[in-house]
């Protein structure tokens, strides 16, 4: 799926434990390493386990739009900046 979307971005809910996750995470960054994938979860401590489970960041849930579209703006090119 990604090689026919071409996403600049990979959101993941990382779920209770986490190790489905963690899983397809490591798969996506073994075959596109430079693409940013992110983590969603309710987890307390995702802001320990992002990093550890090989995610370039993490949004905790629930959100508002402004904390989304701010971390989604780190990784999603602006328009000209191909």
């Amino acid at each position: 799926m990604i090689d026919q979307c071409r996403p600049h971005v990979v959101m993941l809910d990382y779920r209770l434990n986490g190790e489905d996750a963690k899983q397809i995470c490591y798969r996506i960054k073994s075959r596109y390493p430079h693409l940013p994938v992110i983590a969603l979860s309710c987890n307390y401590n995702i802001d320990r386990l992002y990093g550890e489970g090989g995610f370039d960041d993490y949004i905790r849930k629930p959100f508002d739009l402004d904390l989304l579209y701010r971390v989604l703006r780190k990784y999603i090119p602006e328009k000209g900046d191909n």
